[in-house]
């Protein structure tokens, strides 16, 4: 018994090292002139025949490189379609700038997908191979904070975009997650102090003729992120959920023009995404009540 102890304690120091290393998969390399952190791909092929993606984060001359190597040769001349997916949000379809040879994807604005990889740490790919079926490649970004202090003085941030930010602050988003939040930041899941909550309005939505008149009716989810100033970020605003297409141009847009009270955390406006729920009922004038609170649930 006395062995037997000493022998457990041991077995499970070893269990949180292995756990706790299998957290930590980002690899810092300085050997070039630049550094760079990479990060494997936490599917791989069970065959072992085929390379495994990865993503990697350059800090090259004092200029920021964020992109995804896929090892395939991917469809798009000048840019490539790829869907991200954060955590369980709905996917959203984005467009890179690809590499010479076509098998990487390089992020439009890296320093906002570097602080959203702080926030949404476990995410996923969809890219579109040319000689194969779409490929979901998923990652798991813990651990890159440990990083960040290097990183950032290796390749800091525009002093212009630096002066538009405002000051970053230390923000607990409940389950022993906390990050450093600054305007980059979109909060998915976070207990906010104040949810987004719509004040007025887009353009009045009519009800399509042809589907009044052929019956239907129902729900259209419409996503978006809220900034900082009360409106829905153009690029962010997509359908997830509809019962026709008919309804989705003015649904789409009554979002797109509508003034939000931004949400907050410590009192600081944040970027939030939210699926904003738009009902289609015969009978009913107005398909949204712009008087009635946001929404708890979808």
């Amino acid at each position: 018994m006395s062995l037997a102890r000493p022998l457990l304690a041991l077995c499970l120091c070893a269990s949180a090292l292995n756990a706790q290393a299998q957290r930590a998969r980002w690899d810092i390399d300085t050997s070039h002139a630049f550094l760079a952190l990479s990060l494997s791909a936490i599917n791989t092929d069970p065959s072992g025949h085929a390379v495994t993606p990865v993503l990697i984060v350059r800090c090259r001359n004092s200029a920021l490189q964020l992109y995804l190597a896929t090892w395939s040769v991917l469809s798009g001349d000048s840019v490539t379609p790829v869907s991200i997916r954060w955590g369980t949000a709905a996917p959203e379809e984005v467009a890179w700038a690809p590499s010479q040879d076509h098998t990487a994807v390089f992020a439009p604005e890296p320093y906002r997908f570097l602080t959203q990889l702080l926030t949404s740490p476990d995410f996923s790919f969809e890219v579109h191979p040319t000689d194969a079926s779409p490929k979901v490649i998923t990652f798991d970004a813990r651990g890159l904070d440990s990083h960040m202090a290097r990183l950032n003085a290796a390749c800091p941030r525009d002093q212009a975009t630096m002066a538009a930010a405002p000051e970053t602050v230390m923000v607990d988003l409940g389950a022993g997650k906390k990050v450093r939040l600054s305007a980059d930041h979109v909060i998915v899941e976070a207990r906010l102090e104040q949810r987004p909550e719509i004040i007025f309005g887009g353009p009045a939505m009519t009800y399509p003729d042809f589907l009044r008149q052929a019956g239907v009716q129902g729900r259209v989810i419409v996503q978006a992120i809220i900034d900082t100033m009360g409106r829905a970020e153009p690029g962010s605003v997509r359908i997830v959920q509809s019962p026709h297409p008919g309804f989705e141009e003015s649904a789409r847009d009554f979002v797109l023009h509508a003034r939000f009270r931004p949400g907050r955390i410590h009192s600081r406006a944040v970027r939030v995404l939210v699926n904003l729920p738009i009902d289609y009922k015969i009978g009913q004038s107005n398909p949204y009540d712009v008087r009635r609170p946001w929404p708890n649930e979808p």
